[in-house]
């Protein structure tokens, strides 16, 4: 009778314990679940911040450029009036010296020494002619100038352009791959945290009759 009653109470202990590491596991495996999920959570959060943080920033540049642009855009028009103004003025001088010089051969004409008012004129024509090609000169190395500086300003926004693109997708490619590691590690833990529960797993205890 004893030994009956110390094998059933052997068998509830065994079957007791069982339950205990069943339980164990069970909540083991519930918070190795709930683990990955929060992982899972913070690395999505992390990479919509990223992506937010990345279309803010392409915004601001493009923004900037924009503007940029647009500051040229203005600095030209402002340019190209001043000129505009600058060449009526030249040109209302020019005709003036001209009606001037044309009144003054009237009046040496009606002067007994044409041949000196001729010489005279002929000189005036002549500085006035060297005058505006002068001026026409100076405009056209101006323009030139400008024209330069405006190709090297959008060469250099151009190469600005291309190296964000390639920072940004070189940073993409960074972040990817951090976010490949962590996830391979979270799962190697998860299987080596698995193997170990299933090597504590005790052996059932052999029933005696």
């Amino acid at each position: 009778m004893n030994k009956v009653r110390s094998s059933q109470t052997t068998n509830k202990l065994a079957a007791a314990r069982f339950a205990e590491i069943r339980s164990s596991q069970t909540t083991n495996k519930l918070v190795v679940a709930r683990f990955a999920e929060i992982r899972s959570f913070q690395t999505t959060n992390k990479l919509v911040v990223a992506r937010f943080a990345e279309i803010r920033s392409s915004q601001t540049t493009n923004k900037l450029v924009v503007a940029q642009f647009a500051e040229i855009r203005s600095s030209q028009t402002t340019n190209k009036l001043a000129v505009a103004g600058f060449a009526e003025i030249r040109s209302s001088q020019t005709t003036n010296k001209l009606v001037v010089a044309r009144f003054a051969e009237i009046r040496s004409s009606q002067t007994t020494n044409k041949l000196t008012v001729a010489r005279f004129a002929e000189i005036r024509s002549s500085q006035t002619t060297n005058k505006l090609t002068v001026a026409q000169f100076a405009e056209i190395r101006s323009s030139q100038t400008t024209n330069k500086l405006t190709v090297a300003r959008f060469a250099e926004i151009g190469s600005s352009q291309t190296t964000n693109k390639l920072v940004a997708t070189q940073f993409v490619e960074i972040r990817s791959s951090q976010t490949t590691n962590k996830l391979v590690v979270a799962r190697f833990a998860e299987v080596r945290s698995f193997q170990v529960l299933n090597r504590s797993r005790p052996r059932p205890l052999p029933q005696t009759a």
